[in-house]
């Protein structure tokens, strides 16, 4: 066997160990909790009292973080009470803006209809009107305007998904090979 020989360190039975770090677990609230945590906050004014309501075993150290979360819970009511009103409450995350929040199969269908009636009537689509009546089509369907945007990588996946030529007049399927000529 050619080569460096392999070095193999030991440690000696007698060295203590680094104690490990303890494993932060995330803690998941439904929005039903969060919604109860606002409204008791906002009749009690008290972010110390809240606290020590709603998280009695946070350590002091955990405190601050608490408080930051009642703050951006407090931020996000309308998000929240949106949720818990669609039945969502339950849930205990929801995907970030844009990320996976999707539009009914009846809301899909009015923009399709929508845009057959646009291109029979020969006017042009522009990427803005799609997302203006994607987003109405999401207030609708009563998504909360931070659940739901009709992002770039959306508008590609929605023509695809419907047979849609991207850049194609009227609404017509493009033809590579033109009538009349022979490759």
């Amino acid at each position: 066997m050619a080569g460096r020989p392999r070095v193999v360190r030991v440690q000696p039975a007698d060295a203590i160990a680094e104690p490990t770090r303890p494993v932060q677990r995330r803690e998941a609230v439904s929005y039903v909790r969060k919604l109860e945590v606002v409204a008791f906050y906002e009749a009690r004014k008290s972010l110390d009292e809240t606290v020590a309501h709603f998280f009695p075993d946070a350590a002091a150290s955990q405190v601050r973080a608490k408080k930051q979360l009642v703050m951006r819970w407090r931020r996000e009511r309308g998000k929240i009470a949106a949720i818990c009103e669609a039945g969502g409450g339950r849930k205990t995350n929801d995907r970030k803006v844009g990320m996976g929040a999707t539009l009914s199969a009846d809301a899909e269908q009015r923009i399709v209809d929508w845009l057959h009636e646009e291109h029979a009537a020969d006017r042009a689509v522009s990427a803005k009107r799609l997302s203006e009546r994607a987003m109405q089509a999401a207030q609708e369907d009563k998504l909360h305007p931070d659940c739901f945007k009709a992002s770039w990588t959306w508008r590609q996946s929605f023509l695809r998904r419907h047979g849609f030529v991207q850049g194609a007049q009227g609404g017509q399927p493009t033809d590579p090979t033109p009538t009349g000529t022979t490759l």
